[in-house]
């Protein structure tokens, strides 16, 4: 009786439907805390559709749990304070801080232009949440700002995505939504995760602190 060997075929190391629209992406080696390599990514986000799904947000806030990071967007009622439809957007701290540090230079200066056009805004108080309440996750963020005007972008990729990209699989990310708000709402958005930052995870922290030693200034998302 003749014996019959059988393989498996190679897995093939592509973007699933409905994953996104591909972007380019540029890889890196970097360094661990633990002495280990591992690579690290930088995205544009230049060329990334805009997401076709738009909320007007009157305020904001943000809370920081156990790891997550909830960016939160709500429009009043004509008359009052109570909170007609609310929008959050849910970031993992590490999302949250490769934002902060791509968004660096921006952030000084959005406070330079601020700071001299008195711009200042503030976050308000939760109100009550209302029937109308949408959470999205997101794990990419572009911000764009003119004058008293600003919007923030918000992109996921999937975990499906990410894993691949060590078997040097395409990067793809989903437009979720664009948030439209004042200037000095993004600006006090941007100080309050500075401030929540030093509550991150410290490993977290820590391989950012790797990271920016070993390049000698801010890191690549």
């Amino acid at each position: 009786m003749s014996k019959h060997s059988t393989a498996l075929a190679p897995t093939k190391v592509r973007v699933r439907p409905g994953e996104g629209a591909i972007l380019d992406i540029v890889r890196k080696m970097a360094p661990q805390p633990d002495g280990t390599a591992g690579f690290q990514i930088s995205v544009d986000l230049g060329n990334a559709p805009v997401p076709e799904r738009r909320y007007v947000a009157d305020a904001a806030n943000v809370t920081y749990t156990n790891g997550s990071v909830h960016l939160i967007f709500w429009q009043k009622k004509i008359t009052g304070n109570e909170a007609r439809s609310m929008v959050i957007l849910s970031l993992t701290s590490h999302a949250a801080l490769q934002y902060l540090q791509n968004s660096e230079e921006q952030i000084a200066q959005l406070k330079k232009t601020t700071s001299k056009n008195k711009l200042e805004g503030s976050l308000e108080n939760l109100p009550e949440e209302p029937t109308q309440t949408v959470c999205l996750a997101a794990n990419l963020v572009a911000t764009g700002w003119a004058g008293r005007e600003a919007c923030m972008d918000f992109y996921h990729a999937s975990p499906f995505v990410i894993g691949m990209l060590v078997k040097n699989g395409r990067f793809a990310a989903e437009p979720m939504v664009r948030i439209s708000l004042t200037t000095g709402i993004l600006i006090a958005l941007f100080l309050q995760l500075e401030a929540l930052k030093p509550s991150f995870p410290q490993d977290e922290l820590e391989a950012l602190k790797t990271k920016l030693s070993q390049s000698g200034g801010p890191a690549d998302a």
